[in-house]
């Protein structure tokens, strides 16, 4: 007999397969690791781990000599220990922790079999969306250092807004225009590519960091308040004399209290001669010392840091964070004169 077909249904509807829930990207920091061989680590191998033990990862490379890959953030504000196991060849060994953003560099050594600590104050990211980034321009620059005799209308804004293209980056995605603004002179004449474009150059991308931003006319001007004026003059002399802010320079802890032809003493016009910034002033920094030099980098960011002897970087970095006159800490002039 002919074998009865199983009946089919063909009305049933196709089964939908339900799409994967979309899966976060996890906080991490960036490990790159070094062989001085360029034969990789050699059963060398790199554990990161919570200090409490409850989470860890491992990390290694077989050949080359570099590698990279990310470590997860387990805890945003956690401790973590690090060791690093020798291999066969503990001397062409090491390793940097660098923050995935910026770059910078949070931990480095070499292979060690005592832990050492690295923790972390991370912000978690937000499922939010982010807003998008408001243009730096010279009025909102006008606004954050409290200048408030500068006219920066909403027509200007619109019509001279200056940013950094966010996309372009050289090589790796943290070398970005935050890179290049940390140095500007070596660093704007670097090709790299953005999200439309291949080998452009950093300061034909990075208008603002690489100080490209095109003038308007007028132009506001912002001057900074760490300056020296034009027209002081010691009281009694003339302009043949040349005793002006330059002369004040030649010897600002002698001169700086010196009365000029306007009334006004040389430190209330002759700042950027009469301040200093102090040479023994640091912060920790994920345990390292940062002095003001570092604050002037990016002050914007760094100022507010507070030294071990209490002070901000407004107060103890007067030039660096361009506050000369608020404070009186790095002024060339006694204590004894000022309180007169």
């Amino acid at each position: 007999p002919t074998p009865t077909s199983l009946p089919t249904d063909t009305d049933a509807p196709t089964p939908v397969r339900p799409s994967p829930a979309p899966t976060e990207q996890p906080l991490q920091v960036r490990l790159e690791m070094f062989d001085t061989y360029g034969d990789g680590w050699n059963d060398a191998v790199l554990t990161w781990a919570l200090d409490d033990g409850s989470a860890s990862q491992t990390a290694t490379f077989d050949t080359g000599d570099y590698a990279s890959q990310g470590l997860n953030v387990f805890d945003p504000v956690g401790c973590y220990q690090v060791t690093c196991s020798g291999g066969q060849y503990p001397n062409e060994v090491s390793w940097v922790i660098q923050d995935w953003d910026t770059g910078e560099e949070l931990l480095s050594g070499a292979v060690t079999t005592d832990p050492l600590t690295l923790c972390l104050d991370m912000a978690v990211p937000s499922a939010e969306p982010t807003p998008t980034p408001v243009p730096t321009t010279m009025c909102s620059l006008a606004s954050s250092l409290a200048v408030t005799d500068v006219c920066c209308s909403a027509t200007y804004e619109d019509e001279y807004a200056c940013q950094d293209d966010s996309s372009w980056h050289y090589g790796k995605k943290w070398k970005n225009c935050d890179w290049v603004a940390d140095k500007p002179s070596s660093r704007c004449s670097k090709k790299g590519d953005t999200d439309e474009e291949e080998d452009v150059k950093a300061k034909h991308a990075c208008l603002f960091s690489c100080g490209e931003c095109p003038d308007p006319t007028p132009a506001p001007t912002v001057s900074p308040v760490c300056s020296d004026s034009g027209t002081w003059m010691k009281a009694g002399s003339d302009a043949s004399d040349e005793k002006d802010c330059d002369w004040v320079a030649d010897n600002a802890e002698g001169r700086c209290d010196t009365m000029g032809e306007d009334g006004l003493y040389a430190y209330q016009s002759c700042m950027a001669a009469c301040y200093e910034d102090k040479d023994d002033w640091v912060y920790d920094h994920n345990g390292k010392e940062k002095s003001c030099s570092y604050v002037g980098k990016k002050p914007s960011s760094r100022c507010e840091e507070v030294g071990g002897d209490g002070t901000t970087g407004y107060e103890s970095c007067p030039l660096a964070c361009d506050t000369c006159g608020t404070y009186t800490t790095g002024l060339l002039v006694d204590d004894d004169f000022l309180g007169q």
